[in-house]
């Protein structure tokens, strides 16, 4: 049986030889793929489990008691809200782990020490239970408003998600102003002002 170079050579030149690439740019797509299905599974799960959103102005603020943690408080002493009524109230939330805090904690003791005369009240809640901790952090800023301890409960009825944030509540109970972030004593005294001091 005679065999004929020249078909063979047309026989192997038929057959579309594979690119060495191809396998490479199955494994690519496949990978871009399962991560955009990772991307759009994680913003689904976020927005469907979403934490309620804070407090807007106009509504009335969610009541709580925590404990008084600053030196100047009574031993078993609280702090409760709906006690409050008949003065603006300036809540802050803050940890001790959080650098901006750090920053705003004296600037809203400022206003604390400016306005409580005027009938202001002020408590500012670290947000993480860690009572020790908190007391540390306060006495070596030297803060003089009432500081209060709550391992969450507060903050999650608020809906806090970032710290520092500090809410304004009229005296109405109502909440009037959020505050994200840091802000300066007299940016918070203007808003105080506003709805209404002695």
């Amino acid at each position: 049986m005679s065999s004929d170079p020249d078909k063979a050579v047309q026989s192997d030149d038929s057959e579309p030889a594979a690119r060495p690439d191809s396998l490479f740019t199955r494994i690519v797509s496949w990978v871009l793929i399962g991560l955009f299905v990772v991307i759009i599974a994680n913003e689904a799960r976020r927005w469907l489990s979403s934490p309620p959103s804070s407090p807007q102005g106009g509504r009335a603020a969610p009541d709580f008691s925590v404990p008084r943690i600053d030196a100047a408080a009574s031993p078993g002493e609280r702090f409760e809200l709906s006690a409050q009524r008949g003065h603006p109230v300036l809540i802050d939330f803050w940890a001790t782990w959080c650098g901006p805090c750090k920053e705003s904690l004296p600037l809203i003791d400022q206003v604390h020490q400016r306005l409580h005369p005027r009938g202001l009240r002020t408590i500012a809640i670290e947000i993480e239970g860690a009572e020790a901790k908190a007391k540390q952090f306060a006495s070596a800023l030297q803060l003089k408003m009432p500081l209060g301890s709550d391992p969450g409960t507060v903050s999650e009825r608020y809906g806090i998600t970032q710290i520092p944030l500090t809410v304004l509540i009229d005296a109405e109970g109502q909440v009037r102003r959020i505050f994200r972030g840091v802000h300066s004593a007299d940016e918070l005294t203007r808003a105080i002002e506003a709805v209404g001091l002695r």
